[in-house]
């Protein structure tokens, strides 16, 4: 028998963008600086990745669907901090046209049934704001982070406003 999970703490966010203390921000730019140039980027017809040497659970993929979102399908930022992610998310979001939805699948797999599953959650989450948050402006600007449980997983998106999920 699979146990039921509380997700009622999980619910829409709406995230104000470029509101961090300078404190978070020097802490974020001198923790990720040097592992930011590191990061290995790949693509295929399909796909676009990032992975980093020397942290193999750091492991970044997205596609973009026929409807114009951009969907990243592995999120994992494995020992790094979130500037690291958030280099990765932005270098990877160059490529394409990011005036649709972007789209984070699973960032709590239903694989994972640890007794701290909602410490892992939160976690999670507040390291997926903290890696947005780091996105350029210009990528944010107009948009709210929408996160969501979706068949025992956690999904989020960047939502331009007006735009339903």
């Amino acid at each position: 028998m699979t146990a039921t999970r509380d997700w009622s703490f999980v619910t829409m966010v709406v995230l104000p963008f470029g509101l961090k203390s300078s404190a978070q921000q020097d802490t974020s730019a001198e923790i990720g600086a040097d592992r930011r140039n590191e990061l290995i980027f790949s693509s295929d017809p399909f796909s676009a990745k990032a992975t980093l040497p020397g942290d193999p659970r750091f492991y970044v993929r997205t596609e973009t669907k026929s409807d114009g979102t951009v969907m990243f399908t592995d999120f994992n930022g494995g020992a790094e901090p979130p500037s690291v992610l958030g280099a990765a998310i932005a270098r990877l979001l160059d490529s394409v046209d990011t005036s649709g939805r972007l789209l984070f699948r699973d960032i709590y797999p239903d694989w994972q049934s640890d007794p701290t599953g909602r410490i892992e959650v939160e976690r999670r989450i507040r390291f997926l704001k903290e890696a947005v948050n780091d996105l350029p402006h210009d990528v944010t600007r107009g948009r709210t982070l929408q996160i969501w449980e979706e068949a025992g997983k956690i999904c989020a998106s960047l939502e331009p406003c007006g735009q339903k999920s």
